[in-house]
């Protein structure tokens, strides 16, 4: 077939022809066969075109494309499986995008070919100045990336984890000594005890209101809020526009505060990971017993350095990347467990007596005392189900094109896990799988059951998917597990009342503005169940001050 370019050349040719006007008969004859040649090119071309066979998805605005649904939390959640199945093509500006909405599409996708579905999207500003492309979640899947996640998955694999756990109950039961005090301020007391649980298991530095904690954390959290707010599209024109990259620093002041934040965070990072240093070989640690300090993820990182090859930035981002991944999950998913416990009462009293049975009221719980408490576990799992931190996981990139089930999925489509659809699948979880019901993973005998294929043991997929697994999902899950724990042996959670005494409703299916799955504001009332628990508690304090 002739090419466009050959038929062009072909009419001009015969246009130049001394034999006939432009307007005559053998030349009229050329341009109709060349304009039905270039037709049955652009047809052929057309049918024949992969883009013709993208999954369905909603019709968008020039220029802008669909993007708009992405923002739209009430379509994510209830429509758009709803629509157009299982997945779904989103045009975000002209990049292809797909939203994954169930379990077994995102699995297929980003389990099955991780080979070709483990990148990320170019984060310029956020990622590539801000963090100098350190920030582990954010990274390019190169070599540098490999290197620096096996590095952080062997400070908190599944084998390791349990170093950890004096650590998480000695903050489970600060929080609960703490909320004892002041029931009132359960969000401020569950944010100070996932960022202290954060940084102790990071740097050994648990937060026991000395200036210096405070001076940590507020600078943690203005990273952290920094960075979320870079990260939200639409935030630099260079996200879509790469070559501004190339403007100079003084001439871009947004490139100016990004690489001094990078600069400032790199030098806060490192006297972290240096004081961890420091007291690890210390006679007069403030922390640790012996004179060390204890177990934490930095020594790891620091001990393991030579034989994964990474440099000393590599190692102070990789430690200080952990705290901008947890905090804000945990304290949402502590949230979550209060409006549990007063959304679904059955479920606190089914657990407290489980742990009544087992433990009693004369000492604390432990995390020996978990595997016997199967529903309990079960609760925490079913927790991670019912509510995750986010609507949706951070995108993964396509490496290459590719082709499932029919549907074509060009090279550089970002795919959207839709998390909170895939955990509340009915055809998975029950007609009731929009509802907080621990004894979901029990079997007929109260035992945890086997959990679903492809959830790495977990039940659900709120850590992720493929390569791009949460890497501190085991201390995240000891956490939380000894956290509510310790609460439900301690208090009674319920309705708090108002003037005329009351219940102020909870609504367990109310959502926060925003891309994160928070609950509104809501009002609880947190009672002890019995009249030494609180002694109990501070008598731990002390022992563990000492």
């Amino acid at each position: 077939m002739l090419s466009l370019a050959e038929i062009a050349r072909g009419l001009w040719a015969a246009s130049l022809s001394p034999s006939d006007s432009i307007l005559g008969t053998s030349n009229l004859s050329i341009l109709a066969a060349g304009a039905l040649i270039a037709v049955a090119h652009s047809i052929i071309h057309y049918t024949r075109s992969p883009w013709r066979s993208l999954p369905l998805g909603p019709s968008g605005y020039p220029i802008l494309g669909s993007a708009l649904k992405l923002l739209d939390i009430d379509w994510v959640m209830k429509d758009c499986k709803r629509l157009y199945g299982d997945i779904v093509y989103i045009n975000i500006a002209g990049q292809p995008a797909l939203l994954l909405n169930s379990q077994k599409v995102a699995n297929d996708l980003l389990n099955r070919r991780a080979a070709v579905s483990s990148n990320r999207p170019r984060f310029i500003v956020s990622g590539e100045l801000m963090c100098g492309g350190l920030m582990i979640p954010n990274q390019q899947a190169d070599e540098q990336w490999r290197r620096m996640r096996r590095m952080a998955n062997d400070g908190l694999k599944e084998a390791v984890s349990s170093k950890y756990h004096d650590m998480e109950r000695e903050e489970a039961i600060y929080l609960t000594l703490a909320l004892s005090k002041n029931p009132m301020e359960s969000s401020r007391a569950y944010h100070r005890f996932a960022s202290s649980i954060v940084l102790a298991i990071t740097y050994d530095r648990p937060l026991r209101g000395a200036k210096s904690d405070e001076t940590v954390l507020r600078k943690v959290e203005d990273f952290s809020r920094l960075l979320h707010e870079k990260v939200v599209p639409g935030a630099h024109l260079v996200e879509s526009f790469p070559w501004m990259l190339h403007i100079p620093a003084w001439l871009a002041r947004w490139k100016r505060e990004a690489l001094l934040c990078y600069e400032i965070n790199t030098k806060f990072f490192y006297e972290l990971m240096e004081d961890v240093e420091q007291r690890t070989a210390s006679i007069s640690c403030t922390y640790g017993p012996n004179g060390t300090a204890r177990h934490c993820l930095t020594n790891t990182l620091l001990e393991e350095q030579a034989r994964y090859g990474t440099s000393r930035p590599e190692v102070a981002w990789t430690a200080g990347g952990m705290y901008i991944a947890g905090s804000d999950t945990m304290t949402t998913q502590l949230e979550w467990f209060t409006v549990a416990m007063i959304a679904f009462p059955e479920t606190q009293q089914r657990a407290q007596e489980e742990i009544d049975a087992f433990v009693g009221q004369a000492r604390l719980p432990t995390f020996a005392d978990l595997p016997h408490l199967p529903y309990m576990s079960a609760m925490v799992r079913e927790l991670l189900r019912w509510r995750t931190g986010l609507h949706f996981a951070v995108p993964h990139a396509y490496e290459r094109d590719d082709w499932y089930e029919g549907m074509f999925i060009p090279k550089g489509t970002l795919c959207f896990p839709n998390i909170y659809v895939c955990n509340l699948d009915p055809d998975l979880y029950g007609d009731d799988a929009h509802a907080f019901n621990p004894a979901r993973f029990l079997d007929e005998n109260g035992k945890l059951r086997p959990t679903l294929p492809d959830t790495f043991d977990e039940g659900h997929v709120s850590f992720g998917f493929g390569r791009r697994l949460c890497i501190g999902r085991h201390v995240a899950v000891d956490a939380l597990s000894i956290a509510a724990l310790t609460l439900l042996w301690a208090f009674k959670v319920e309705n708090a009342k108002d003037s005329r005494g009351e219940k102020i409703h909870v609504d367990p299916y109310a959502f926060a503005e925003g891309l994160q799955t928070v609950p509104k504001p809501f009002q609880c009332s947190i009672t002890p169940r019995f009249p030494e628990a609180g002694a109990i508690l501070l008598a731990e304090t002390e022992l563990h001050a000492q």
